[in-house]
């Protein structure tokens, strides 16, 4: 699949019917049966519950999975005892819903269900140390983490001395921005898509 079907996957997660999750819960799955796999397609915030899983960012002991963002790792741990059952090939999703396929991969992975790749479009930042990093090498997962432009939502939570927010893999940097500093504009699938 190219970069634009990972990005359309993600956009139509939004609309969709969540398989897993419910439709105003802060984590929703959408199950997409494709020629290249099982595929978990998961939105990020459009509603409530979501914006205050994103607020909610203070370090998270998330065991093998190290210290992570409190309010995305939380919401997607409510519905974690549904993913382990699945061996998707692969996830995808935007924004919140990339952090919460980087947080839902690396559990596969540690129960044996390792899936073939992520695509996390505009994620924020999702672990304090290494842990994450080293999972996904440890298991082989091709993990992608896509910032389009100018998009300000890879940049958050701030990396400060004292908490040093990281993304597990570098970030591909893609895309013209629509505005020559860090803006919201560039975070929207729509753009993304046609850029793209």
């Amino acid at each position: 699949m190219t970069p634009k079907e990972w990005a359309v996957l993600a956009q139509a997660a939004y609309s969709a019917t969540p398989d897993i999750g419910q439709e105003n819960s802060a984590a929703r799955i959408v199950f997409n049966h494709t020629p290249d796999g099982f595929i978990l397609a998961i939105p990020g915030t459009n509603n409530e519950s979501c914006a205050l899983a994103d607020v909610d960012a203070i370090p998270h002991d998330a065991g093998p999975c190290g210290w992570v963002h409190k309010g995305i790792w939380c919401a997607f741990d409510s519905i974690w005892g549904d993913v382990a059952k699945l061996a998707p090939d692969a996830l995808v999703g935007h924004s919140e819903g990339a952090a919460g396929a980087i947080y839902l991969a690396a559990r596969l992975c540690l129960i044996g269900k390792a899936p073939k790749i992520v695509y996390a479009w505009e994620s924020p930042r999702t672990s304090i140390d290494a842990n994450l990093a080293d999972i996904f090498t440890k298991y082989g997962v091709e993990l992608h983490l896509m910032w389009h432009g100018e998009d300000i939502v890879p940049t958050v939570p701030l990396a400060l001395p004292f908490m040093g927010w990281r993304h597990p893999v570098a970030l591909e940097r893609f895309g013209r921005p629509f505005l020559p500093f860090p803006n919201i504009t560039d975070h929207m699938m729509v753009n993304i898509i046609a850029d793209l």
